[in-house]
């Protein structure tokens, strides 16, 4: 049947799940609850990361929705993962169908050479669809998958922690995974050839093409950039013109690092060139010097939290710690605008450990946490990988910024759920918003595992500071 490909794609092709059974290392509330001890050990680091990842693998896709109740009435959507659970209903406004076929569904369609209909969708998803949510499915005007599927930013971030559990653990399916997902999207960035999201995925390209130096895991990332060198866009950096340029701060983790490793692997100085340029105007554009945070876009310039404090959206100031990481970790030595990047991370990575919230994890409005008071796991597990990548590459004092990590890592694993999902992660949008502790996401996993694993290294290279 035709549902049985599509199913068996997504699930074997994009995530691996049928490689081996899910482990359960943090499926009691003792283990989920309990404090680190002073030692973290190496090998409780790499179950955690484990967990999460196999949870994520189990239940990676979502579907959205789009439908009309009635002639008058406005479009709304609902948002359901393949096992059937609602994460969120809303009024929605949609784009229509091209060619045919949903939008976010074309990247699919290259895969299989059938169609796709309402009647091919699991039956835990139809269920909810009809019961849960009572609607016709003679209603729905759009289905698509979340994320433009296997080249969205979403799954990307997910990707590279991925990619990162593969390097440490002994689990052969994490590693095999990426290069399934690699050639079944046949080694291609997404089709915005300016939209920095739709490059984010190159970054676990790249970490594939390190490995196995196969050319057309880089080719088409170097295809689109060159064109992209030789045709500048001139487009202001302002976010409310458009996203043809890094005119808001998560551009930053999603297109920046491909650039730097790009030209890493390639010798090709161009490539960082353009990186860094672009880099410095947004970073102009969007730096509040006073505060050392980042503002999302210029919308939040003059905007103020109901108690008076700026706005600074807490996962877009970890996109961006993490993206100077990144692209640290593959600039020369000698790269003439290098310091300036090392002193806007330590100005980033001094104020995180300044504004930390007691349990270890921040809020999703940074300076304001009354407003937003529950903890947020995304935006800290990009802050927590950002600071231990500090101490591994020389650039943070270890005594300094270990008990901060520390304190991160235990918030985190207090966001593990029993059966090992990762909980307390703020959905996709563009500043704070509230979150509840059942809420999930795939970048958010993409966090822990990258945190996961630079922990991983430094507890097993350094001695442990007591706090």
């Amino acid at each position: 049947m035709i549902f049985s490909r599509i199913f068996v794609l997504l699930i074997t092709i994009l995530f691996m799940i049928n490689c081996t059974p899910k482990e359960s290392a943090l499926s009691d509330s003792k283990n989920k609850t309990k404090t680190l001890s002073a030692e973290l050990e190496s090998t409780e680091i790499l179950k955690a990361m484990e967990t999460v990842a196999d949870w994520q693998l189990s239940n990676p896709v979502r579907i959205d929705v789009v439908y009309k109740p009635g002639e008058n009435q406005p479009t709304e959507r609902v948002k359901i993962l393949w096992d059937g659970s609602l994460l969120l209903k809303e009024p929605r406004e949609f784009e229509s169908k091209i060619g045919g076929y949903p939008k976010s569904w074309q990247r699919f369609i290259s895969l299989v050479e059938d169609d796709i209909s309402y009647s091919e969708l699991p039956n835990a998803v139809k269920e909810t669809i009809t019961k849960t949510c009572n609607i016709d499915p003679s209603q729905i005007v759009n289905l698509q998958m979340a994320d433009k599927a296997s080249k969205g930013w979403e799954m990307a971030a997910f990707y590279i922690g991925l990619t990162a559990l593969s390097n440490i653990s002994s689990k052969p399916y994490y590693f095999e995974s990426m290069k399934a997902i690699g050639r079944a999207n046949r080694w291609k960035i997404g089709d915005r050839i300016y939209h920095a999201d739709d490059h984010c995925v190159g970054q676990m390209y790249l970490d594939m093409y390190s490995r196995f130096e196969d050319i057309e895991m880089l080719a088409d990332i170097k295809m689109k950039f060159d064109w992209i060198i030789n045709h500048p866009h001139s487009q202001k950096i302002e976010y409310l013109q458009s996203k043809n340029r890094w005119t808001w701060c998560d551009a930053l983790f999603m297109s920046p690092p491909v650039w730097t490793k790009l030209s890493a692997l390639t010798g090709e100085k161009k490539y960082i060139d353009y990186m860094d340029g672009e880099w410095w105007l947004v970073t102009e554009h969007l730096y509040d010097k006073d505060e050392h945070l980042f503002f999302r876009d210029e919308r939040y310039f003059e905007q103020r939290s109901k108690n008076g404090e700026k706005i600074f959206w807490g996962r877009g100031n970890g996109w961006v710690i993490a993206a100077l990481a990144r692209v640290l970790e593959n600039m020369p030595a000698d790269y003439p605008s290098r310091d300036r990047y090392i002193n806007l991370f330590h100005e980033m990575a001094n104020k995180m450990a300044e504004i930390q919230s007691d349990d270890g994890l921040w809020r999703t409005s940074l300076l304001d946490p009354v407003s937003y008071p529950s903890p947020e796991a995304s935006g800290s597990g990009f802050i927590c990988y950002a600071l231990t990548w500090g101490i591994n590459n020389g650039f943070l004092d270890e005594a300094e910024y270990f008990p901060v990590i520390k304190k991160t890592w235990e918030g985190l694993i207090g966001c593990i759920q029993a059966d090992g999902k990762l909980g307390w992660i703020q959905l996709p949008g563009g500043g704070p918003d509230e979150v509840t502790s059942d809420k999930t996401a795939s970048y958010g996993v993409g966090a822990f595992l990258l945190a996961g694993s630079e922990l991983f290294e430094l507890v097993q290279n350094i001695p442990v500071i007591q706090k």
